[in-house]
Parts: structure tokens; C-alpha cells; sequence
């Protein structure tokens, strides 16, 4: 499972450079060095925070079979989707807005994270899932699963309606969460799912198409729009600007 979203990475980033869906607006190696610079500075502090809400959380005995496994998939996905939605709410938008700042969704946009981000995710995931008895092993499983579908989400790639339509019934797909990385605002709120596709049915925030009609005009958000923003230090002080 760990390998999961190394594989998923591998694989995405390789169809992306040999059948993009779109033509780049900025250069290909400024971006990587942004958003995986983010990965890393995430990586690094889960390293140190991890253990420490570990202990807070206190020791919790693994699930034991499918059902309770399927269970707690379905609990932290649906956590996934009330954290995103929060994120788009005023006061804390602006941390959750250096996702969304990326003009070219690819990959690593799935790595686009502020740092505040990750950490208040992480440590909502992992208390809240100690708190309803969700082991760690099992909350560590989600967060491979959920790695790997968001890198896929964002791939700059195109897929036949045939597969698109069908799985969008379930699951969020690459077309469902282009929507929600428009410059658009009412396109942008909607489609918070981070694996599931359910979540936004049920809560009436899926769009199947953005404003326009068909694929977004434009990734971004006007307001960060300046080339400041797409560098790393710009990414970290967004929030503060």
C-alpha cells in the first residue's frame, strides 16, 4: 500500500508528458519545483507530527474485517469531503487557496498543499479517526488510496467519455475535479469529493459540467494570479497576503 502513490505517480506523469490534454502556460520544471517543494516541507512535518498526535490520540486495536475496513473507508472519506468544504470557507480559504492557485492542474497539484493545510488535515484525520476507534494502519491505508486517486483527479490527461461518465456515478474523476479547480467561483464550490463521488450528490454540491458549459475556461484563481504565486515562497505566504 505504500507503494500505491509512487506507482500512481509514476504512471500519471509519464501519460501526461506522452498525451497532455492541455498546453502548459508556465514552465514545467518552475512548477515541479513549487509543488513538490510543498510535498517535501509536508512530508518532513508529518514526520514529527505523526507521532506526536499518535500519542495524543492514544492506542487504538486494529478493525478487525471488510465490513469495519469499508466502514472506516467511507468515515474518512466523507471526513475528507467535510474538511475540504470547510477549507473553502472565508477565514481559512486563503490556506486551502495555494491548492488552487495552480494554473496547470497536472499530478503534482495533488502535492499543492500549504503547509497549514496539511497539518490541520492531518491532525483531524488522525484524532477524529482515534476518537470513533479507527485504527492507525487503517487511517495510514485511506491516506495511500485517497494520494493516488487525487493524482489521477488532477492528471492533465483526457479520458473517453465511455469511462468517464460511468465512474463518475462513484467516483470522483479527472473530469468531475477539473470543475472544481475553475477560476470560476461557483465552479470552484462544488465537487469537494476527495474519493467518492457520493458525498456530493448526497450534499447537492456536484456540478457535472462548469458555468460555461463543458471543460473550464481557465484553472486559478483570479486574485493570485501574478507569476509570485506560482513560485514556493510565494506559495507560503499566500495565506498572508
Amino acid at each position: 500500500m505504500d507503494l500505491l502513490p509512487a506507482l500512481a505517480f509514476c504512471v500519471v506523469v509519464a501519460a501526461e508528458l506522452c498525451l497532455p490534454l492541455r498546453t502548459r502556460s508556465r514552465n514545467l520544471g518552475e512548477r515541479w519545483v513549487g509543488n513538490l517543494g510543498l510535498f517535501l516541507a509536508n512530508a518532513l512535518l508529518g514526520l514529527w507530527l505523526a507521532p506526536l498526535l499518535a500519542t495524543i490520540g492514544g492506542a487504538v486495536a486494529t478493525l478487525p474485517g471488510w465490513p469495519l475496513w469499508l466502514a472506516a473507508f467511507l468515515g474518512l472519506d466523507l471526513l475528507g469531503y467535510a474538511t475540504h468544504r470547510l477549507f473553502h470557507w472565508a477565514p481559512v480559504w486563503r490556506i486551502h487557496a495555494v491548492h488552487h492557485t495552480d494554473a496547470d492542474v497536472d499530478a503534482t497539484t495533488a502535492f499543492r498543499h500549504h503547509p497549514l493545510e496539511f497539518a490541520a488535515t492531518l491532525a483531524t484525520t488522525s484524532l477524529l479517526g482515534s476518537a470513533i476507534g479507527i485504527a492507525p494502519a487503517v487511517v495510514a491505508a485511506y491516506g495511500a488510496v485517497a494520494l493516488a486517486a487525487q493524482m489521477l483527479q488532477h492528471a492533465n490527461l483526457s479520458f473517453p467519455d465511455w469511462l468517464e461518465r460511468p465512474a463518475r456515478a462513484l467516483f470522483v474523476t479527472p473530469g468531475m475535479h477539473r470543475i472544481h479547480h475553475s477560476r470560476a467561483p461557483v465552479d470552484a464550490n462544488a465537487n469537494f469529493g476527495t474519493v467518492l463521488s457520493i458525498w456530493d450528490r448526497l450534499f447537492r454540491t456536484y456540478r457535472r459540467t462548469a458555468a460555461g458549459g463543458g471543460e473550464p475556461a481557465a484553472f486559478g484563481v483570479a486574485e493570485f494570479a501574478a507569476p509570485r504565486y506560482q513560485r514556493l515562497p510565494g506559495m507560503l505566504l499566500t495565506p498572508l497576503y
